[in-house]
This record gives C-alpha cells, structure tokens and sequence, in this order.
C-alpha cells in the first residue's frame, strides 16, 4: 500500500495530465471528466471497484448515475465545463417531473434514497484539509459524504 505522500504525487500528476485538457475544444470534454475521474478515484483514492453503470433505479425513479464504486457508492461526474450549480439535462432523474437538474441537485437527491454518495466536481485541484493524525482520515485530505 502506497503512503500518503505518494498518493498525494500520483493524485497530482493526473490532474497535471487532465488540466491540460481544460480548455481543449477538441476534446469531448464529458469524457474527459469522466477518464480523469475513474483513473483518479482508482489509482490515487483506491477505489478499485468502480464500474460504470448507465444510471441506477431506486423508489421509482431512474438517476443518471456515472460509476459505482464498491458495487453500492454512486458516483455523479459534471464535465469541468458547468458549474456545480448549473442544471444540465444530462442529469435529470427520470420520474421525477423535472427536466433539469444540476449535478449538486442530482447527488442530494440520490442521498436521500441512499446512505452513501461520492460527490466529485471542480476545476481547480483541491487544497487538502490538515491531516489529522487520526483514524478514518483519508491521506490526501478528501473526503466523501
């Protein structure tokens, strides 16, 4: 197992190699996100299974979930172009009367069917929170709700 200060330089190196594709417009930026988001949670927060799932069914409704990890922790992916708030098609939850949803309102509505979420969304590379020496605290300083 890889120590903290490892995680933290594979985890920054990918978001090097990502960044450069922020402003891109050749590239289909959706896949983007979702490459650098897959490759990130793997590689540098463990999550060694992930799948991608074509949405996820619950109480009725159909949620535009992206990956699943660990078979059961739902993962919503924006592409780096909207904003957290922005609504977006693309995350509309089938069943529920709306047309557009925003990523943050996608994954507050998947929280209140479900224990766990994985919220992952930004432009800029986090500045991790102090460390606490501690148990449960991850070593790059995220944290999943």
């Amino acid at each position: 197992m890889m120590n903290a200060a490892a995680l933290s330089r594979f985890a920054r190196a990918q978001w090097k190699a990502f960044s450069l594709a922020l402003n891109r417009r050749d590239l289909d930026t959706e896949f983007a996100a979702a490459e650098f988001i897959r490759e990130f949670l793997r590689d540098a927060l463990a999550y060694i299974h992930l799948r991608v799932v074509d949405g996820m069914e619950m109480m009725g409704r159909r949620y535009p979930i992206s990956f699943l990890a660990c078979n059961h922790v739902p993962v919503v992916i924006a592409p780096h172009t909207l904003g957290l708030d922005d609504p977006d098609p693309r995350f509309s939850i089938e069943g529920s009367g709306s047309r557009r949803k925003s990523a943050f309102q996608l994954a507050q509505e998947v929280i209140k069917c479900q224990s766990g979420m994985l919220v992952v969304f930004g432009r800029q590379w986090p500045k991790p929170a102090p460390v606490k020496k501690s148990r449960g605290a991850h070593p790059t300083g995220f944290s999943g709700v």
